[in-house]
C-alpha cells in the first residue's frame, strides 16, 4: 500500500501563510535554541514565541522567532527583556543555557511588526519581527499541554514513559 499517490490536485487548497498584522500581542517563549554565528562566533539565543491562546486576541497560537545576541553591546537589550519578564535585580545566570531555560513559558507582551526581505532566489517576502517587549497584562499564565520536561517531551517529571503492549500498533 502506497503512502501517497499524486494522481491529481483537485483536493489541493491554496494556502498563503501571511504574517500577523502589526500590533502588541501577549506571547510566551515555547522553545529555545542556542547557537553561534558561523562567521563571527557570536553566541545567540533564539526563542520561538507563541501568541497566547488564553487571551482574547487575534493570531492565537501563531509563532514568531526572535534572536537575542550575547555581546557587550547587546547586554542592555537582554536585560530589558528580563525586566519585562519581571526578573528582579540581583539575579545571576551562570550560563546561556540557564538564561534560555529560565525564559521558557514566561508570559510577556511583544510589539510585532512586518519586515520585508529578499529570499535566496531573489523573491520579495515578508516576515514578522519582534521590535519590543512589555510586561504582560495577564500574568496568571498556564501553558496548555506544556510538557513536564521541555527538553524531552517523552519524560514525565524524569520518570520513563510506560507503554503497554495494547498501545503498540504491531
Amino acid at each position: 500500500m502506497a503512502f501517497l499517490t499524486v494522481d491529481n490536485y483537485d483536493d489541493v487548497k491554496e494556502m498563503e501563510f501571511k504574517p500577523l498584522d502589526p500590533g502588541v500581542y501577549e506571547v510566551f517563549a515555547e522553545k529555545r535554541d542556542l547557537g553561534k554565528s558561523p562567521r563571527t562566533g557570536t553566541p545567540y539565543t533564539e526563542f520561538v514565541f507563541v501568541v497566547r491562546s488564553d487571551v482574547e486576541q487575534p493570531g492565537k497560537k501563531r509563532k514568531v522567532w526572535h534572536r537575542f545576541w550575547h555581546t557587550e553591546k547587546t547586554v542592555g537589550i537582554v536585560k530589558g527583556f528580563l525586566k519585562q519578564l519581571g526578573v528582579p535585580t540581583g539575579v545571576t545566570f551562570n550560563s546561556q543555557e540557564e538564561f534560555a531555560n529560565f525564559c521558557l513559558m514566561k508570559p510577556v507582551k511583544a510589539r510585532i511588526d512586518i519586515e520585508e526581505y529578499t529570499d535566496k532566489n531573489g523573491n520579495r517576502k515578508f516576515k514578522n519581527v519582534i521590535r519590543a517587549f512589555y510586561t504582560t497584562d495577564y500574568p496568571g499564565f498556564q501553558p496548555e499541554a506544556a510538557p513536564a520536561n521541555p527538553s524531552n517531551p517523552f519524560l514525565d517529571d524524569g520518570k520513563p514513559l510506560e507503554i503497554d503492549e495494547d498501545d503498540l500498533p504491531f
